[in-house]
């Protein structure tokens, strides 16, 4: 399990939140986690997620 903190303010003090969203493929479906500042901002962060994104590369350990 992945430790999120529960909100993060950056420089601008705009507070950001975890929101988990979930995507099916024929596989199944599966699960990530954005951060956004609100419900309505996170729906248009999916929503831009479904248009740009990409892969770019494998994850092999987390930096702290």
């Amino acid at each position: 399990m992945i430790h999120l903190p529960y909100s993060y303010t950056d420089a601008q003090g705009r507070v950001w939140h975890p929101y988990a969203i979930e995507f099916d493929t024929p596989d199944g479906t599966f699960s990530t986690y954005i951060y956004a500042i609100s419900d309505e901002h996170a729906q248009m962060m999916c929503a831009d997620l479904r248009e740009s994104a990409r892969v770019t590369g494998q994850v092999i350990a987390q930096l702290s």
